[in-house]
This record gives C-alpha cells, sequence and structure tokens, in this order.
C-alpha cells in the first residue's frame, strides 16, 4: 500500500512523459490502494470502529477499470481526445458513491457498525451479500475485455504499419490487463 502510495504520487507530479497517462495510473493505484485497505480493515475488523472510512473505501473498486481503461486507451491512441462521453465511465462509480452517501447521512456510526455487524454474521453463514459483489466483479470483467480488445487493436495497427516488431508492442500491457 505504502509502495503504491509512493508510486502515484510520483505519478502525479511528473513533467516527463505522457502526463495524461501517469495521472490515469496514478488514479488506478490509489484505487488499488483503498480496496487493498478496505480488505485489511474488514479483516482486521477496524471496520467496525470505523464504519463510514469502510463503507466509503468499498466504492473504490468501480474506479480500476476506467482508470485503468483509459491508460491502455491514451498509450494505445494515435490521437485520442476526452470527449464528453468518457463520463459514462463513470457512471457506476457515482451511483455507488451516491448510494453509500445516502446510508452515511442517514445512519450514525453505532447504527452503521450495527449494520456491518450483521453483514459480518452473514458472511461467516455463506450468505454473501450476492449483487453488489457480482456487480464489482462484472464490472472488472467487463472493463477487461474492453482493454483486451483496445491491445489487439493496436497489435493489429502496428503489424499493417510496421515490418520490424521487436521493440514496438504493448505486450506487458496486456500481460498486466
Amino acid at each position: 500500500v505504502i509502495h503504491g502510495a509512493i508510486l502515484a504520487f510520483i505519478l502525479s507530479l511528473r513533467r516527463k512523459g505522457n502526463l495524461t497517462a501517469n495521472r490515469w495510473l496514478a488514479l488506478f493505484l490509489v484505487a488499488c490502494m483503498v480496496s487493498v485497505l478496505s480488505v485489511y480493515i474488514q479483516y482486521a475488523k477496524f471496520h467496525l470502529l470505523f464504519p463510514h472510512f469502510f463503507i466509503i473505501s468499498t466504492v473504490a473498486v468501480f474506479l480500476l477499470g476506467p482508470a485503468l481503461f483509459f491508460y491502455v486507451w491514451i498509450l494505445t491512441a494515435i490521437h485520442r481526445k476526452s470527449r464528453w462521453t468518457d463520463v459514462l465511465h463513470f457512471i457506476p462509480f457515482l451511483l455507488y458513491s451516491t448510494l453509500l452517501l445516502i446510508l452515511i447521512i442517514s445512519t450514525n456510526t453505532d447504527t452503521l457498525a450495527d449494520f456491518l455487524k450483521e453483514m459480518d454474521a452473514d458472511i461467516l453463514e455463506g450468505v454473501r451479500f450476492g449483487l453488489l459483489p457480482s456487480l464489482k466483479l462484472l464490472h472488472l470483467i467487463v472493463y477487461t475485455i474492453l482493454m483486451l480488445n483496445i491491445l489487439r487493436k493496436h497489435s493489429s495497427r502496428i503489424k499493417s504499419n510496421f515490418s520490424n516488431l521487436d521493440q514496438i508492442n504493448l505486450r506487458w500491457l496486456q500481460y498486466f490487463v
């Protein structure tokens, strides 16, 4: 988590290279950090002490897909300009954040902690809140497919334009995705 924070900080301040791609990668790293922290917080039972932070931290999963998607798109696009439709990628994040904000505002800390205790008991009994984890997983699967499609198109574009492909590929990015 600390390495991710340092790398995200360095990427966001770096003035060389592709600034936009660096910032998207930094956002991806921050979302990864927060996601890992939320798992640790729940495992260590800190979510009962800091329920509002735990609830907020669970929203980071919905930033992973768009952040890495835009990073891949910027690295592979010849001329990529931002469009207003790019905001649509953040609708799941905004919807989930809005629902969580309503939950946080409408409950006090004790009520929220009781809710999380009940959630822990349900999880231990094997009854999971199936909808939300399924939506998060589906979100990540869709973005993985989108990114692999972008990389496939990029690879065929490179093959049609260059004869020597030894140094011109983003295979490392395909493995990363």
